[in-house]
């Protein structure tokens, strides 16, 4: 039994004919299944390292930004508000003064 890192010896020559009509013989390459596989999965791995070495390039290629955006919580917003409203009403005390 063959291990399944070794090739399997497939007969150089072989017939392959019509199930609709036996008399007829279907002419051109065989590929066999397991053949097919291996040369899907090396084209497979192939074109997953190629992506994947292009992804770092082009991710090398690009600075890395960092963006902080702060964003008030419901104190926050709360706390604002009372800021907001005191100064308004400093303001309106203080504009007779500042008018006289």
């Amino acid at each position: 039994m063959a291990r399944a890192d070794e090739p399997l010896k497939r007969p150089d020559r072989v017939i392959i004919l019509d199930a609709n009509d036996p008399m007829v013989e279907i002419e051109g390459r065989i590929v066999w299944q397991e053949e097919h596989d291996r040369v899907v999965e090396e084209t497979r791995l192939a074109a997953y390292r190629d992506g994947y070495d292009a992804g770092w390039r082009d991710a090398a290629a690009r600075p890395v930004t960092v963006e902080v955006k702060r964003r008030l919580s419901a104190v926050g917003w709360f706390w604002t508000i009372v800021l907001a409203v005191g100064l308004l009403i400093i303001l309106i005390m203080a504009a007779p003064l500042l008018f006289m």
